[in-house]
């Protein structure tokens, strides 16, 4: 599997490599496991990209371990593989699983101006589905979002993101 993961870095060959995953499901656990890791750089990054890669081919393949993600990203704290794994949850059907500990991250990632702008962008796509279970969220999110355009201004992504919360989750 590392030698798989290595050659994703390097060669970038996305299609075939996403292909392997799909066509033999049963891989999806080993990478999984490198994913969601904490071993050194770059088996965690590549991997949990990959796993992107492989969400956006197959939209259920990685459903089935949605807590286990959930669960590695409430103490996450590598930035790529968290912007990664934050990429395969908006991508996904959410299950309300752990539902304020993950709203508690998702908003602290939101705030913190020391996380990337991808991060912001898909912290708050992972908010939608829990606006509709919790309408009053938005009030939090955009004053969150308002205060941080005052502060520091928004980055292209983050406007866009902004203004699809404000279109479909209106005040």
């Amino acid at each position: 599997m590392e030698e798989l993961i290595h050659s994703f870095r390097h060669d970038r060959k996305k299609v075939d490599i996403q292909k392997q995953f799909i066509n033999q499901p049963e891989q999806g656990k080993a990478l999984l496991y490198y994913g969601l890791s904490h071993l050194t750089y770059p088996l965690p990054e590549y991997a949990s990209w990959l796993m992107v890669h492989i969400q956006k081919t197959d939209a259920a393949y990685w459903v089935k371990y949605q807590h286990l993600i959930i669960d590695f990203l409430l103490l996450c704290e590598n930035h790529s593989v968290r912007r990664n794994l934050l990429n395969i949850l908006y991508l996904q059907p959410y299950s309300f699983y752990r539902a304020d500990d993950y709203l508690d991250t998702l908003i602290r990632l939101i705030q913190d101006p020391q996380q990337k702008v991808a991060v912001h962008v898909y912290a708050i796509y992972c908010t939608f589905p829990l606006l509709e279970k919790y309408p009053e969220l938005k009030h939090e999110l955009v004053s969150i979002i308002q205060l941080k355009q005052e502060k520091e201004g928004l980055k292209p992504a983050l406007k866009i993101a902004y203004k699809k919360l404000l279109h479909f989750y209106p005040l």
